[in-house]
């Protein structure tokens, strides 16, 4: 239904843009001709009203489109119903201004090109709005119904065969109509399938397989990304380094499967207590952890890691028996990027604090001096 949805979505924002000619089209092309001919001097009423009309119509239709550029998916259901009625509408009125110059005009000059023009727009306007189904139908009968019932029940056989013409032309229209609509949304869908694919695949390739977290590829992408934003704004940047203690004895005393479930384990409690959407948890190899920690100071720093440490004592495990607790240690660094620094430098940092942190007794964290 999501899909379906943004699919929808799309189709609506295309048929706006495919629809932008219509906006001031039929103004144009009815002002030409009947300014050309004097139809404000020898049928002023009906050149003032139809004129008045397609103003009308065309300010409406501009001030939709002006609300879709602010704001493109704002109300897309009620927008789409409102462009479409304009649509057609316009279709309606040209069909009607049409059979009224062909049939009922004292312009005799101006038979042959209206139904020139008609063609035009039924062939043109089908083909640019057939994204929708309403559209795709009922566009070429608005356009064409008028003019070909008037020629057929009550003008001579010309115009019975210039209607029945006009007729097998709605039809070929109609058509051609549907096959350009299978054809769009068959590509659209396509088009989204493939952006989802593309997606899912970009989200495999930065995801651990085991943990679910970031892995390290990630990392050193983002690591970049958030070393030049932390050095543009001259905010601090923290990062943590933990690295699960003994773990190597959960392997060989339970087995790799048992060490599986331990990463998973932490990997899940580094997540919960991780939850700022700036910051990102990265399985760095084997049974390390980073946590890069954007905007982060020393002391709030600190406090994270203190928290981490407290997570993981908490983990009961699940595998062997006589299982023991699962501690960690971690390092931590903090500094604000400048051009003097190196993003190698805060990881090293942070890598020697752990092994302090280590060689203190395990189970805590140290902060590098930067």
């Amino acid at each position: 239904m999501r899909n379906l949805t943004s699919l929808r979505l799309q189709a609506y924002k295309d048929l706006v843009l495919r629809a932008r000619g219509g906006i001031i089209i039929y103004l144009v092309v009815w002002l030409i001709p009947a300014l050309w001919v004097g139809m404000q001097q020898r049928t002023p009423l009906i050149f003032y009203a139809n004129t008045l009309l397609f103003v009308v119509v065309a300010l409406a239709r501009s001030i939709h489109y002006l609300r879709f550029k602010k704001d493109p998916s704002a109300n897309p259901n009620q927008r789409y119903r409102v462009l479409v009625g304009l649509i057609l509408f316009s279709a309606l009125h040209w069909g009607g201004v049409s059979a009224w110059v062909v049939y009922g005009s004292p312009y005799e000059e101006l038979h042959y090109p209206y139904m020139i023009i008609l063609a035009a727009f039924a062939l043109g306007g089908t083909a640019i709005l057939s994204i929708s189904f309403f559209t795709s139908i009922l566009y070429p009968l608005l356009i064409y119904v008028p003019t070909i019932s008037i020629g057929l029940i009550f003008f001579g056989d010309e115009d019975h065969m210039l209607a029945v013409l006009a007729l097998f032309s709605t039809i070929y229209v109609i058509e051609a109509a549907r096959v350009s609509r299978r054809d769009y949304w068959t590509a659209i869908k396509s088009k989204k399938e493939a952006e989802e694919r593309a997606v899912q695949l970009e989200k495999v390739s930065a995801t651990d397989p085991l943990t679910g977290l970031y892995n390290r590829l990630y990392f050193n992408d983002h690591f970049v990304e958030e070393w030049s934003r932390c050095s543009r704004l001259q905010i601090p940047l923290g990062l943590l380094m933990i690295d699960i203690d003994h773990f190597k004895s959960i392997n060989d005393r339970h087995g790799h499967l048992a060490g599986d479930a331990c990463l998973k384990e932490v990997s899940l409690a580094l997540r919960k207590k991780v939850q700022r959407i700036t910051d990102t948890v990265v399985r760095f190899g084997g049974e390390e952890f980073v946590i890069l920690l954007p905007n982060t100071d020393e002391t709030a720093a600190a406090t994270i890691a203190q928290s981490l440490l407290h997570a993981i004592s908490e983990i009961t495990p699940t595998w062997g028996e006589g299982s023991s607790s699962v501690n960690c240690s971690i390092g931590l660094a903090c500094i604000v990027p400048d051009h003097h620094k190196t993003r190698e430098s805060l990881l090293r940092a942070a890598d020697a604090a752990l092994y302090q942190a280590k060689s203190q007794g395990r189970n805590r964290y140290c902060a590098a001096k930067l």
